[in-house]
Protein backbone atom coordinates (compact mmCIF):
# COMPACT_ATOMS: atom_id res chain seq x y z
CA UNK A 1 0.00 0.00 0.00
CA UNK A 2 1.10 3.55 -0.72
CA UNK A 3 2.99 5.39 2.00
CA UNK A 4 3.45 9.15 2.12
CA UNK A 5 5.89 10.59 4.62
CA UNK A 6 5.83 13.65 6.82
CA UNK A 7 8.96 15.73 6.37
CA UNK A 8 12.17 13.90 7.30
CA UNK A 9 14.80 15.64 9.39
CA UNK A 10 18.59 15.66 9.16
CA UNK A 11 19.21 19.41 9.07
CA UNK A 12 22.75 20.67 9.58
CA UNK A 13 23.34 24.00 11.25
CA UNK A 14 22.50 27.03 9.17
CA UNK A 15 25.80 28.32 7.84
CA UNK A 16 24.91 32.01 7.63
CA UNK A 17 22.77 32.49 10.74
CA UNK A 18 23.86 35.42 12.87
CA UNK A 19 23.35 35.56 16.63
CA UNK A 20 19.74 36.79 16.41
CA UNK A 21 18.91 34.47 13.56
CA UNK A 22 20.46 31.55 15.45
CA UNK A 23 18.15 32.19 18.40
CA UNK A 24 15.13 32.14 16.08
CA UNK A 25 16.46 28.98 14.46
CA UNK A 26 16.87 27.23 17.81
CA UNK A 27 13.31 28.22 18.75
CA UNK A 28 11.99 26.86 15.43
CA UNK A 29 13.75 23.53 15.94
CA UNK A 30 12.32 23.30 19.47
CA UNK A 31 8.81 23.89 18.12
CA UNK A 32 9.32 21.23 15.44
CA UNK A 33 10.59 18.77 18.05
CA UNK A 34 7.42 19.50 20.07
CA UNK A 35 5.29 18.59 17.04
CA UNK A 36 4.08 22.16 16.42
CA UNK A 37 5.24 23.12 12.91
CA UNK A 38 2.85 26.07 12.68
CA UNK A 39 4.54 27.65 15.71
CA UNK A 40 7.96 27.05 14.15
CA UNK A 41 7.17 28.98 10.97
CA UNK A 42 7.25 32.55 12.41
CA UNK A 43 10.66 31.87 13.95
CA UNK A 44 11.96 30.53 10.64
CA UNK A 45 10.54 33.50 8.76
CA UNK A 46 12.34 35.74 11.26
CA UNK A 47 15.62 33.83 10.86
CA UNK A 48 15.46 34.17 7.08
CA UNK A 49 14.79 37.89 7.38
CA UNK A 50 17.71 38.41 9.79
CA UNK A 51 20.37 36.43 7.97
CA UNK A 52 21.68 36.08 4.41
CA UNK A 53 20.05 33.46 2.12
CA UNK A 54 20.87 30.03 3.52
CA UNK A 55 20.08 26.57 2.12
CA UNK A 56 19.75 24.93 5.55
CA UNK A 57 17.25 27.54 6.72
CA UNK A 58 15.15 27.11 3.58
CA UNK A 59 15.29 23.32 3.97
CA UNK A 60 14.18 23.62 7.59
CA UNK A 61 11.29 25.90 6.63
CA UNK A 62 10.38 23.46 3.85
CA UNK A 63 10.12 20.74 6.49
CA UNK A 64 7.96 22.92 8.76
CA UNK A 65 5.70 23.91 5.87
CA UNK A 66 5.29 20.32 4.75
CA UNK A 67 4.38 19.22 8.28
CA UNK A 68 1.91 22.11 8.51
CA UNK A 69 0.23 21.04 5.26
CA UNK A 70 1.61 23.77 2.99
CA UNK A 71 2.94 21.60 0.17
CA UNK A 72 3.35 24.46 -2.29
CA UNK A 73 5.35 26.54 0.18
CA UNK A 74 7.44 23.50 1.11
CA UNK A 75 8.20 22.83 -2.55
CA UNK A 76 9.26 26.49 -3.03
CA UNK A 77 11.62 26.33 -0.05
CA UNK A 78 13.13 23.00 -1.10
CA UNK A 79 13.75 24.38 -4.58
CA UNK A 80 15.33 27.52 -3.10
CA UNK A 81 17.57 25.41 -0.85
CA UNK A 82 18.83 23.44 -3.86
CA UNK A 83 19.28 26.63 -5.85
CA UNK A 84 21.49 27.99 -3.07
CA UNK A 85 23.32 24.69 -2.56
CA UNK A 86 22.88 22.02 -5.28
CA UNK A 87 24.65 19.54 -2.98
CA UNK A 88 22.29 20.02 -0.01
CA UNK A 89 21.34 16.45 0.99
CA UNK A 90 18.46 17.33 3.41
CA UNK A 91 16.72 19.29 0.65
CA UNK A 92 16.87 16.26 -1.66
CA UNK A 93 15.42 14.10 1.14
CA UNK A 94 12.64 16.62 1.70
CA UNK A 95 11.82 16.79 -1.99
CA UNK A 96 11.74 13.01 -2.02
CA UNK A 97 9.21 13.01 0.84
CA UNK A 98 7.04 15.48 -1.08
CA UNK A 99 7.19 13.33 -4.19
CA UNK A 100 6.17 10.31 -2.12
CA UNK A 101 3.16 12.19 -0.78
CA UNK A 102 2.06 13.05 -4.31
CA UNK A 103 2.41 9.42 -5.48
CA UNK A 104 5.72 9.76 -7.34
CA UNK A 105 7.62 6.86 -5.75
CA UNK A 106 10.24 6.67 -8.50
CA UNK A 107 11.01 10.38 -8.22
CA UNK A 108 11.23 10.00 -4.45
CA UNK A 109 13.63 7.08 -4.89
CA UNK A 110 15.88 9.15 -7.15
CA UNK A 111 15.94 12.07 -4.69
CA UNK A 112 16.67 9.77 -1.73
CA UNK A 113 19.54 8.11 -3.58
CA UNK A 114 20.97 11.52 -4.43
CA UNK A 115 20.76 12.54 -0.76
CA UNK A 116 22.45 9.28 0.33
CA UNK A 117 25.26 9.77 -2.17
CA UNK A 118 25.85 13.30 -0.81
CA UNK A 119 25.54 12.43 2.91
CA UNK A 120 25.59 8.69 3.58
CA UNK A 121 25.81 9.31 7.33
CA UNK A 122 22.29 10.81 7.47
CA UNK A 123 19.27 8.73 8.48
CA UNK A 124 16.41 10.67 6.86
CA UNK A 125 17.26 9.82 3.26
CA UNK A 126 17.31 6.09 4.06
CA UNK A 127 13.87 6.54 5.60
CA UNK A 128 12.58 8.20 2.42
CA UNK A 129 14.15 5.52 0.24
CA UNK A 130 12.61 2.83 2.44
CA UNK A 131 9.13 4.31 1.92
CA UNK A 132 9.72 4.65 -1.84
CA UNK A 133 10.85 1.02 -2.05
CA UNK A 134 7.82 -0.07 -0.05
CA UNK A 135 5.52 1.73 -2.50
CA UNK A 136 7.33 0.10 -5.42
CA UNK A 137 6.96 -3.40 -3.90
CA UNK A 138 10.58 -3.87 -2.84
CA UNK A 139 9.76 -4.98 0.70
CA UNK A 140 13.12 -6.49 1.62
CA UNK A 141 14.88 -3.37 0.29
CA UNK A 142 12.56 -1.22 2.40
CA UNK A 143 13.44 -3.19 5.53
CA UNK A 144 17.16 -2.94 4.76
CA UNK A 145 16.88 0.85 4.43
CA UNK A 146 14.95 1.12 7.69
CA UNK A 147 17.70 -0.90 9.35
CA UNK A 148 20.29 1.55 7.99
CA UNK A 149 18.29 4.55 9.23
CA UNK A 150 18.01 2.99 12.69
CA UNK A 151 21.72 2.19 12.81
CA UNK A 152 22.39 5.91 12.31
CA UNK A 153 19.57 7.15 14.56
CA UNK A 154 17.99 4.43 16.80
CA UNK A 155 15.15 6.65 18.03
CA UNK A 156 13.50 7.20 14.63
CA UNK A 157 9.84 6.28 15.10
CA UNK A 158 9.10 6.72 11.42
CA UNK A 159 11.73 4.20 10.32
CA UNK A 160 10.26 1.67 12.77
CA UNK A 161 6.76 2.38 11.43
CA UNK A 162 7.82 1.91 7.80
CA UNK A 163 9.57 -1.33 8.74
CA UNK A 164 6.36 -2.44 10.47
CA UNK A 165 4.43 -1.88 7.22
CA UNK A 166 7.01 -3.77 5.18
CA UNK A 167 6.87 -6.70 7.61
CA UNK A 168 3.07 -6.66 7.48
CA UNK A 169 3.18 -6.93 3.69
CA UNK A 170 5.66 -9.81 3.92
CA UNK A 171 3.25 -11.71 6.19
CA UNK A 172 5.24 -11.15 9.39
CA UNK A 173 2.32 -9.90 11.50
CA UNK A 174 4.05 -10.44 14.84
CA UNK A 175 7.12 -8.53 13.62
CA UNK A 176 4.89 -5.71 12.38
CA UNK A 177 3.25 -5.42 15.81
CA UNK A 178 6.66 -5.36 17.53
CA UNK A 179 7.98 -2.58 15.32
CA UNK A 180 4.77 -0.57 15.61
CA UNK A 181 4.87 -0.88 19.40
CA UNK A 182 8.44 0.45 19.42
CA UNK A 183 7.51 3.33 17.10
CA UNK A 184 4.54 4.34 19.21
CA UNK A 185 6.58 4.23 22.40
CA UNK A 186 8.84 6.84 20.78
CA UNK A 187 6.06 8.87 19.14
CA UNK A 188 2.40 8.25 20.09
CA UNK A 189 1.33 10.31 17.06
CA UNK A 190 3.01 8.11 14.44
CA UNK A 191 0.03 7.39 12.16
CA UNK A 192 1.89 4.88 9.97
CA UNK A 193 2.55 2.72 13.05
CA UNK A 194 -1.15 2.62 13.99
CA UNK A 195 -1.99 1.75 10.41
CA UNK A 196 0.53 -1.10 10.32
CA UNK A 197 -0.47 -2.48 13.71
CA UNK A 198 -4.15 -2.29 12.79
CA UNK A 199 -3.55 -4.34 9.65
CA UNK A 200 -1.47 -6.91 11.55
CA UNK A 201 -4.15 -7.25 14.21
CA UNK A 202 -6.79 -7.94 11.55
CA UNK A 203 -4.59 -10.80 10.28
CA UNK A 204 -3.95 -12.06 13.82
CA UNK A 205 -7.67 -12.37 14.53
CA UNK A 206 -7.87 -9.40 16.94
CA UNK A 207 -10.59 -7.30 15.27
CA UNK A 208 -11.51 -5.16 18.30
CA UNK A 209 -7.89 -4.11 18.86
CA UNK A 210 -7.48 -3.59 15.10
CA UNK A 211 -10.45 -1.20 15.10
CA UNK A 212 -8.93 0.80 17.96
CA UNK A 213 -5.66 1.17 16.01
CA UNK A 214 -7.46 2.13 12.81
CA UNK A 215 -9.55 4.69 14.68
CA UNK A 216 -6.36 6.29 16.00
CA UNK A 217 -4.73 6.21 12.55
CA UNK A 218 -7.78 7.97 11.11
CA UNK A 219 -7.75 10.61 13.85
CA UNK A 220 -4.19 11.45 12.82
CA UNK A 221 -4.73 11.00 9.07
CA UNK A 222 -8.46 11.21 8.17
CA UNK A 223 -7.81 10.48 4.50
CA UNK A 224 -6.00 7.17 5.04
CA UNK A 225 -7.80 4.72 2.74
CA UNK A 226 -5.82 1.73 4.02
CA UNK A 227 -6.85 2.38 7.63
CA UNK A 228 -10.48 2.54 6.49
CA UNK A 229 -10.11 -0.72 4.58
CA UNK A 230 -8.51 -2.45 7.56
CA UNK A 231 -11.23 -1.16 9.88
CA UNK A 232 -13.84 -2.36 7.41
CA UNK A 233 -12.27 -5.81 7.42
CA UNK A 234 -12.22 -5.90 11.23
CA UNK A 235 -15.86 -4.80 11.42
CA UNK A 236 -16.85 -7.59 9.02
CA UNK A 237 -14.98 -10.05 11.25
CA UNK A 238 -17.13 -8.86 14.18
CA UNK A 239 -20.32 -9.32 12.15
CA UNK A 240 -20.93 -5.60 11.55
CA UNK A 241 -21.80 -5.84 7.85
CA UNK A 242 -23.19 -2.31 7.55
CA UNK A 243 -20.22 -0.69 9.32
CA UNK A 244 -17.67 -2.80 7.48
CA UNK A 245 -19.17 -2.17 4.05
CA UNK A 246 -19.47 1.55 4.83
CA UNK A 247 -15.76 1.76 5.66
CA UNK A 248 -14.83 -0.17 2.52
CA UNK A 249 -17.02 2.04 0.33
CA UNK A 250 -15.30 5.12 1.76
CA UNK A 251 -11.85 3.56 1.32
CA UNK A 252 -12.55 2.92 -2.35
CA UNK A 253 -13.84 6.47 -2.84
CA UNK A 254 -10.47 7.67 -1.56
CA UNK A 255 -8.42 5.12 -3.50
CA UNK A 256 -10.25 3.36 -6.36
CA UNK A 257 -7.08 1.34 -7.11
CA UNK A 258 -7.01 -0.55 -3.79
CA UNK A 259 -7.17 -4.26 -4.66
CA UNK A 260 -7.30 -5.26 -0.98
CA UNK A 261 -10.38 -3.12 -0.31
CA UNK A 262 -12.20 -4.58 -3.33
CA UNK A 263 -11.39 -8.13 -2.16
CA UNK A 264 -12.59 -7.54 1.40
CA UNK A 265 -15.72 -5.74 0.18
CA UNK A 266 -16.40 -8.74 -2.06
CA UNK A 267 -16.47 -10.99 1.00
CA UNK A 268 -18.78 -8.55 2.79
CA UNK A 269 -21.14 -8.29 -0.17
CA UNK A 270 -21.23 -12.07 -0.47
CA UNK A 271 -22.20 -12.38 3.18
CA UNK A 272 -24.88 -9.73 2.67
CA UNK A 273 -26.39 -11.75 -0.20
CA UNK A 274 -25.19 -9.48 -3.00
CA UNK A 275 -23.63 -12.23 -5.10
CA UNK A 276 -23.21 -10.20 -8.28
CA UNK A 277 -21.71 -7.28 -6.38
CA UNK A 278 -19.28 -9.67 -4.72
CA UNK A 279 -18.27 -11.23 -8.05
CA UNK A 280 -17.78 -7.76 -9.53
CA UNK A 281 -15.53 -6.73 -6.62
CA UNK A 282 -13.46 -9.90 -6.83
CA UNK A 283 -13.02 -9.15 -10.54
CA UNK A 284 -11.89 -5.58 -9.81
CA UNK A 285 -9.44 -6.82 -7.21
CA UNK A 286 -7.97 -9.40 -9.60
CA UNK A 287 -7.79 -6.85 -12.41
CA UNK A 288 -5.60 -4.65 -10.21
CA UNK A 289 -3.52 -7.34 -8.48
CA UNK A 290 -4.09 -11.04 -9.15
CA UNK A 291 -3.67 -12.71 -5.75
CA UNK A 292 -4.25 -16.20 -4.44
CA UNK A 293 -6.72 -14.80 -1.91
CA UNK A 294 -8.87 -13.04 -4.51
CA UNK A 295 -9.01 -16.03 -6.87
CA UNK A 296 -9.71 -18.38 -3.96
CA UNK A 297 -12.45 -16.10 -2.64
CA UNK A 298 -14.12 -15.82 -6.03
CA UNK A 299 -13.78 -19.56 -6.53
CA UNK A 300 -15.48 -20.30 -3.21
CA UNK A 301 -18.31 -17.88 -4.05
CA UNK A 302 -18.82 -19.49 -7.46
CA UNK A 303 -18.89 -22.92 -5.86
CA UNK A 304 -21.48 -21.83 -3.30
CA UNK A 305 -23.67 -20.30 -6.00
CA UNK A 306 -23.75 -23.30 -8.33
CA UNK A 307 -20.84 -22.69 -10.71
CA UNK A 308 -18.33 -25.47 -9.89
CA UNK A 309 -16.56 -25.23 -13.27
CA UNK A 310 -15.95 -21.50 -12.77
CA UNK A 311 -14.89 -22.21 -9.21
CA UNK A 312 -12.35 -24.80 -10.35
CA UNK A 313 -10.81 -22.36 -12.84
CA UNK A 314 -10.36 -19.71 -10.14
CA UNK A 315 -9.01 -22.18 -7.61
CA UNK A 316 -6.56 -23.62 -10.14
CA UNK A 317 -5.30 -20.08 -10.74
CA UNK A 318 -5.04 -19.44 -6.99
CA UNK A 319 -2.86 -22.52 -6.65
CA UNK A 320 -0.69 -21.54 -9.61
CA UNK A 321 0.08 -18.36 -7.66
CA UNK A 322 0.64 -20.21 -4.37
CA UNK A 323 0.80 -24.03 -4.59
CA UNK A 324 1.03 -24.30 -0.78
CA UNK A 325 -2.17 -22.42 -0.01
CA UNK A 326 -4.09 -24.88 2.18
CA UNK A 327 -7.39 -22.99 2.04
CA UNK A 328 -7.40 -22.92 -1.78
CA UNK A 329 -6.65 -26.66 -1.86
CA UNK A 330 -9.49 -27.32 0.58
CA UNK A 331 -11.88 -25.24 -1.52
CA UNK A 332 -10.76 -26.96 -4.75
CA UNK A 333 -11.60 -30.28 -3.14
CA UNK A 334 -15.19 -29.02 -2.94
CA UNK A 335 -15.18 -27.94 -6.60
CA UNK A 336 -13.82 -31.29 -7.74
CA UNK A 337 -16.43 -33.11 -5.70
CA UNK A 338 -19.20 -30.99 -7.24
CA UNK A 339 -17.85 -31.89 -10.70
CA UNK A 340 -18.07 -35.60 -9.91
CA UNK A 341 -14.45 -36.43 -9.05
CA UNK A 342 -14.44 -37.48 -5.36
CA UNK A 343 -11.04 -39.20 -5.61
CA UNK A 344 -9.40 -35.93 -6.75
CA UNK A 345 -11.29 -34.14 -4.00
CA UNK A 346 -9.78 -36.48 -1.40
CA UNK A 347 -6.30 -35.89 -2.85
CA UNK A 348 -6.70 -32.09 -2.59
CA UNK A 349 -8.06 -32.34 0.95
CA UNK A 350 -5.19 -34.65 1.97
CA UNK A 351 -2.65 -32.15 0.64
CA UNK A 352 -4.41 -29.26 2.38
CA UNK A 353 -4.26 -31.10 5.70
CA UNK A 354 -0.57 -31.89 5.24
CA UNK A 355 0.01 -28.14 4.95
CA UNK A 356 -2.46 -27.10 7.66
CA UNK A 357 -3.87 -29.79 9.98
CA UNK A 358 -6.35 -27.22 11.38
CA UNK A 359 -8.09 -26.62 8.05
CA UNK A 360 -11.72 -27.41 8.94
CA UNK A 361 -12.92 -26.96 5.35
CA UNK A 362 -10.53 -29.69 4.17
CA UNK A 363 -11.97 -32.17 6.68
CA UNK A 364 -15.52 -31.21 5.71
CA UNK A 365 -14.88 -31.59 1.97
CA UNK A 366 -13.01 -34.86 2.47
CA UNK A 367 -15.96 -36.09 4.51
CA UNK A 368 -18.30 -35.20 1.63
CA UNK A 369 -16.04 -37.00 -0.86
CA UNK A 370 -16.05 -40.09 1.38
CA UNK A 371 -19.85 -40.06 1.41
CA UNK A 372 -19.69 -40.24 -2.40
CA UNK A 373 -17.11 -43.03 -2.19
CA UNK A 374 -19.46 -44.98 0.15
CA UNK A 375 -17.15 -44.61 3.13
CA UNK A 376 -19.79 -43.33 5.55
CA UNK A 377 -17.80 -44.10 8.70
CA UNK A 378 -14.75 -42.29 7.37
CA UNK A 379 -17.03 -39.38 6.46
CA UNK A 380 -18.41 -39.19 10.02
CA UNK A 381 -14.86 -39.22 11.42
CA UNK A 382 -13.78 -36.36 9.13
CA UNK A 383 -16.90 -34.34 9.88
CA UNK A 384 -16.25 -34.83 13.61
CA UNK A 385 -12.74 -33.37 13.11
CA UNK A 386 -14.12 -30.42 11.16
CA UNK A 387 -16.63 -29.65 13.90
CA UNK A 388 -14.02 -29.97 16.63
CA UNK A 389 -12.07 -27.23 14.83
CA UNK A 390 -15.11 -25.12 13.91
CA UNK A 391 -18.29 -25.90 15.88
CA UNK A 392 -20.28 -23.56 13.64
CA UNK A 393 -19.34 -25.25 10.34
CA UNK A 394 -22.73 -25.68 8.65
CA UNK A 395 -21.46 -27.87 5.82
CA UNK A 396 -19.81 -30.32 8.25
CA UNK A 397 -23.18 -30.85 9.94
CA UNK A 398 -24.80 -31.41 6.52
CA UNK A 399 -22.19 -33.99 5.54
CA UNK A 400 -22.29 -35.78 8.88
CA UNK A 401 -26.07 -35.85 8.69
CA UNK A 402 -25.90 -37.39 5.22
CA UNK A 403 -23.30 -39.97 6.33
CA UNK A 404 -25.35 -40.92 9.41
CA UNK A 405 -28.41 -41.36 7.21
CA UNK A 406 -26.39 -43.72 5.01
CA UNK A 407 -25.48 -45.68 8.15
CA UNK A 408 -29.18 -45.97 9.03
CA UNK A 409 -29.06 -43.61 12.02
CA UNK A 410 -31.90 -41.32 10.92
CA UNK A 411 -32.51 -39.65 14.32
CA UNK A 412 -28.84 -38.60 14.56
CA UNK A 413 -28.93 -37.50 10.91
CA UNK A 414 -32.02 -35.38 11.61
CA UNK A 415 -30.32 -33.77 14.62
CA UNK A 416 -27.28 -32.81 12.52
CA UNK A 417 -29.40 -31.38 9.72
CA UNK A 418 -31.64 -29.46 12.12
CA UNK A 419 -28.49 -27.90 13.54
CA UNK A 420 -27.25 -27.03 10.04
CA UNK A 421 -30.52 -25.27 9.20
CA UNK A 422 -30.48 -23.51 12.57
CA UNK A 423 -26.99 -22.18 11.80
CA UNK A 424 -27.93 -21.10 8.27
CA UNK A 425 -31.60 -21.28 7.24
CA UNK A 426 -30.61 -20.11 3.74
CA UNK A 427 -28.20 -22.96 3.01
CA UNK A 428 -29.76 -24.79 0.03
CA UNK A 429 -27.76 -27.98 0.58
CA UNK A 430 -28.81 -28.19 4.22
CA UNK A 431 -32.48 -27.80 3.23
CA UNK A 432 -32.13 -30.28 0.37
CA UNK A 433 -30.46 -32.94 2.53
CA UNK A 434 -32.84 -32.48 5.45
CA UNK A 435 -35.72 -32.89 2.99
CA UNK A 436 -34.26 -36.24 1.91
CA UNK A 437 -33.96 -37.44 5.53
CA UNK A 438 -37.47 -36.23 6.38
CA UNK A 439 -38.82 -38.19 3.46
CA UNK A 440 -36.93 -41.28 4.63
CA UNK A 441 -38.58 -40.85 8.05
CA UNK A 442 -42.04 -40.54 6.48
CA UNK A 443 -42.44 -36.78 6.98
CA UNK A 444 -43.57 -35.83 3.45
CA UNK A 445 -44.84 -32.41 4.50
CA UNK A 446 -41.49 -31.50 6.09
CA UNK A 447 -39.66 -32.90 3.06
CA UNK A 448 -41.71 -30.75 0.66
CA UNK A 449 -41.10 -27.66 2.79
CA UNK A 450 -37.33 -28.19 2.72
CA UNK A 451 -37.11 -29.08 -0.96
CA UNK A 452 -39.16 -26.05 -1.98
CA UNK A 453 -36.92 -23.86 0.18
CA UNK A 454 -33.84 -25.36 -1.49
CA UNK A 455 -35.28 -24.60 -4.93
CA UNK A 456 -36.05 -21.01 -3.97
CA UNK A 457 -32.51 -20.55 -2.71
CA UNK A 458 -30.74 -22.13 -5.69
CA UNK A 459 -33.17 -22.58 -8.61
CA UNK A 460 -30.48 -23.35 -11.20
CA UNK A 461 -28.47 -25.90 -9.24
CA UNK A 462 -27.50 -29.17 -10.92
CA UNK A 463 -30.00 -31.05 -8.72
CA UNK A 464 -32.86 -28.55 -9.19
CA UNK A 465 -34.72 -30.29 -12.04
CA UNK A 466 -34.69 -33.65 -10.28
CA UNK A 467 -36.02 -32.08 -7.08
CA UNK A 468 -38.77 -30.26 -8.96
CA UNK A 469 -39.90 -33.55 -10.46
CA UNK A 470 -39.84 -35.17 -7.04
CA UNK A 471 -41.95 -32.36 -5.55
CA UNK A 472 -44.43 -32.55 -8.45
CA UNK A 473 -44.84 -36.33 -8.01
CA UNK A 474 -45.52 -36.04 -4.29
CA UNK A 475 -47.95 -33.19 -4.81
CA UNK A 476 -49.81 -35.39 -7.32
CA UNK A 477 -49.89 -38.17 -4.76
CA UNK A 478 -47.67 -40.50 -6.75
Amino acid sequence: PAVGLPAPSDEPAAAGAGEGAQGALDLARARLDDGDPAAALPALDDALRRGPPDAALHALRARARLLAGDRAGAADDAARALELDPQHAPAFALRGAMRLSSGDARGALADAERAIALAPEGAAAYEVRAAARLNLGDLTGAIADCDRALERSPQRAQALAIRALARLNLGDDAGAVRDADLALALDPREAIAYRARGGARVNLGEPARAIADCDRALELDPGCAVALANRGSARLDLGDLAGGLGDLDRALELDPRDAFAYRIRAHGRGRAGDVQGALDDFGRSIQRVATTEAHAGRGALKLNTGDPAGALADLDRALELDPRNAHALAARAGARLSLGDPAAAVADADRALELDPRQALAYANRAAARVNLRDARGAVADADRALALDPGHTFAYVVRGSARANLGDLPAASADLDRAVELNPDDPLARLTRGDVRRARGDLGGALEDWEAALRLQPRAAWADEVRERVARIQKGE
